[in-house]
């Protein structure tokens, strides 16, 4: 029977470890787990990678670097194991979906065996975040319930519409408009026999804090840093039940036609540019951060109802004064990605 890809790889690397320490020596059992950890991760290992460098095996550098190239180019082995013992995913549904064949499965389980490596146990206490391809387990796996309470959203809308209307100069038009959302989240499980663990999050936004230092115009608005800072203070002193869930800004248009035009409520290019560095500022604050907001207002004559915009679960469309607005929320995934994938946006006490 011919050998699986990872199985080419990893034999000769095998080979040279056993040749070089003595069988059943803890120093090769340990270098059996680091390279199943290779496997699991598409990372060398610190002593792995060492011994590598270092030449005293000759060829192993080379096989090493090859077989990472590979696992980070064509390999789906990291993702089929996380869904599998992570998520809790069956065993077929894991493979068919990262199209891993039984003879890889196979083998990894058996470098586990000679490792003493619990995979029930291990993978729960493994840190995935690190790797871009657990953005899609968690879009996914993860649905989002977000529950704007009406002070936050009153909070919200009644700062975006002054800044709408008012200009902050002569002779110019409002701005946009910055701030940050407080509030809780509860995670439930739910496990499936086929898919494994469902999680349904609910954020309960409670509270909205406009950023008046924020430096506006027409079409941007710059966060002022030293206020996020700030601001993160003030809530933990104020309010420690709550957690910064993320920012909202407002994108401003001249009229309704103009807003519908320009899809206003969809993010920029600079706005997700700037939330994969935002969501890495929270992250080294111990905030990460879960939602954003993204409110389009515009003039409009025509009346609406408080009802999702367009059938779409994420946004919702409602009457400001003499304004129209749709206030949208995306996820926003561990690295920073926005998505609007497995979200709705929910106000209470509204049938939607």
């Amino acid at each position: 029977m011919s050998l699986s890809t990872v199985e080419k790889f990893c034999h000769p690397i095998e080979e040279l470890l056993t040749a070089h320490f003595r069988s059943g020596s803890r120093d090769l059992k340990k270098l059996q787990h680091d390279l199943l950890m290779f496997i699991l991760t598409a990372q060398v290992p610190e002593d792995l990678r060492d011994l590598a460098a270092g030449g005293k095996i000759h060829g192993l550098k080379t096989r090493v670097g090859r077989f990472q190239r590979y696992l980070r180019k064509f390999s789906n082995v990291p993702e089929a194991f996380c869904a599998r013992y992570k998520y809790r995913m069956s065993e077929h549904p894991a493979r068919r979906r990262y199209n891993v064949s039984a003879r890889t499965w196979n083998y990894v389980h058996r470098l586990a065996e000679e490792a003493g490596f619990n995979f029930e146990t291990r993978m729960q206490l493994m840190d995935f975040r690190q790797f871009k391809w657990h953005e899609k387990l968690e879009e996914d796996l993860v649905l989002t319930d977000v529950v704007l309470d009406d002070k936050a959203l009153n909070d919200m809308l009644v700062a975006i519409y002054e800044g709408y209307l008012v200009p902050r100069e002569k002779r110019r038009k409002g701005c946009e408009v910055y701030g940050l959302n407080m509030g809780m989240i509860r995670s439930i499980e739910a496990q499936s026999r086929s898919k494994g663990i469902s999680i349904h999050r609910y954020v309960s936004v409670l509270r909205s804090a406009p950023q008046m230092s924020a430096e506006a115009a027409r079409w941007w608005v710059a966060p002022n840093n030293k206020a996020i800072e700030a601001v993160i203070k003030a809530n933990n002193t104020l309010y420690p039940q709550n957690q910064i869930l993320g920012d909202f800004h407002s994108h401003p248009y001249d009229n309704w036609k103009e807003l519908l035009y320009h899809e206003g409520w969809r993010y920029s290019k600079g706005d997700q540019s700037y939330n994969f560095d935002l969501s890495q500022r929270f992250a080294e604050l111990d905030n990460p951060i879960s939602i954003t907001f993204i409110v389009a207002i515009a003039r409009s004559k025509h009346k609406v109802k408080r009802r999702h915009f367009r059938g779409r679960k994420n946004m919702i469309q409602l009457r400001v004064g003499e304004c129209c607005a749709i206030v949208a929320v995306y996820r926003s995934l561990e690295r920073g990605r926005y998505s609007d994938k497995g979200i709705r946006l929910l106000l209470p006490g509204m049938v939607l």
